[in-house]
């Protein structure tokens, strides 16, 4: 034998445990009873219970969802169910989707851009924005006592046995025990509270960019950005790019560059996941947005000043320059996900 086997193995470091967390025992293979007596409004929900010491990240969740073709609006929402009562704790997460109905495939939600922490127990739930079906689904061998709950109209959370139920939800979480270091970077004092301000003096190669310095041990991986993108409706060819940074108003060596399409999003962030391709960073970095095309829409900024140093434009010449040198009063609404690179899996070549 001349060569190597080709054969590899991916541990984790201990400390740093991914749980798949579920109540039900469904599989593709097995009866999913879809629950077609909800109206909107109305919830099913699961308490789950983290392995492993917390706090805790929830990085996605899955929900079986169909009995009838079509798609269903359904809203996720988590909260903290430490006191493991029928009435769960304080909201830790809430957003609206529109799911496809698939009678044997888990709808996947990925949720590591948003980092939601948990302590401990929390409840993972999905309400009902429109009666009958397409629902939410059950599993077909029995229902596991004191985990399964309904916020019925009129009477509020009760436990889904005492309402008849004979199966557990198919609603499952993917959470992360971790004792390393995460960090979310960003300038701008953006909350869903204040008003972001839409930049459209944009012309098409410009770039709007931020430097960010992580406050963690590195080298690190940036594994997402997030940016607020709109003011006018529709979408933009546009291309993220994310550089080395010295320290000068020109970026060092850039590290990655991908074109993307992003759709006018209102109020909430552009969420673009980079978990599967993430970028080595060993230091300051800039993220930037090149825009396709001119006007909105377009990158925002808040209202509160900028950050001396930290917001940049690249213009037509092409130069860089400081933001505030071309009148720009608020700071980029585009921020950075990031871990310590031993965060990671090691791989044996």
């Amino acid at each position: 034998m001349t060569g190597d086997w080709i054969i590899r193995a991916t541990v984790e470091e201990q400390g740093d445990l991914v749980n798949e967390l579920k109540n039900d025992s469904w599989s593709p293979t097995l009866v999913a009873h879809f629950q077609d007596g909800f109206v909107a409004g109305e919830t099913a929900a699961v308490r789950m219970t983290p392995v492993g010491p917390c706090p805790c990240s929830v990085d996605g969740v899955s929900v079986l969802i169909g009995g009838a073709p079509g798609f269903a609006d359904i809203g996720l929402r988590i909260w903290d169910d430490s006191a493991e009562t029928d009435q769960p704790g304080a909201l830790l997460y809430s957003y609206d989707y529109q799911l496809d109905a698939a009678n044997a495939t888990l709808n996947i939600i990925p949720l590591s851009q948003e980092l939601i922490s948990v302590t401990g127990p929390f409840r993972l739930g999905f309400e009902m924005l429109n009666a009958g079906v397409p629902s939410v689904a059950r599993d077909d061998d029995g229902i596991t006592p004191g985990v399964n709950f309904i916020d019925e109209d009129p009477r509020g959370w009760l436990e889904s046995s005492t309402l008849g139920l004979t199966g557990d939800w198919i609603t499952r979480a993917v959470v992360t025990n971790q004792n390393l270091e995460t960090s979310a970077l960003g300038h701008d004092n953006w909350d869903e509270l204040t008003l972001p301000a839409f930049q459209d003096g944009f012309l098409a190669g410009e770039i709007a960019a931020v430097r960010l310095e992580p406050d963690i041990p590195c080298p690190c991986l940036v594994q997402g950005v997030r940016l607020m993108f709109g003011g006018a409706a529709g979408s933009e060819p546009v291309t993220l790019h994310i550089w080395d940074d010295g320290g000068a108003v020109t970026p060092g060596m850039q590290l990655f560059s991908l074109p993307l399409v992003l759709e006018a999003n209102g109020l909430a962030l552009n969420a673009i996941d980079l978990s599967a391709t993430p970028i080595l960073v060993n230091g300051p970095f800039r993220v930037g947005i090149e825009f396709g095309s001119a006007g909105a829409p377009s990158v925002a900024r808040d209202h509160d000043g900028t950050v001396p140093s930290r917001n940049f434009i690249r213009d037509e010449s092409p130069t860089w320059v400081d933001a505030t040198t071309a009148g720009v009063t608020g700071d980029w609404i585009i921020r950075a996900s990031i871990i310590t690179e031993t965060m990671l899996n090691s791989g044996f070549e």
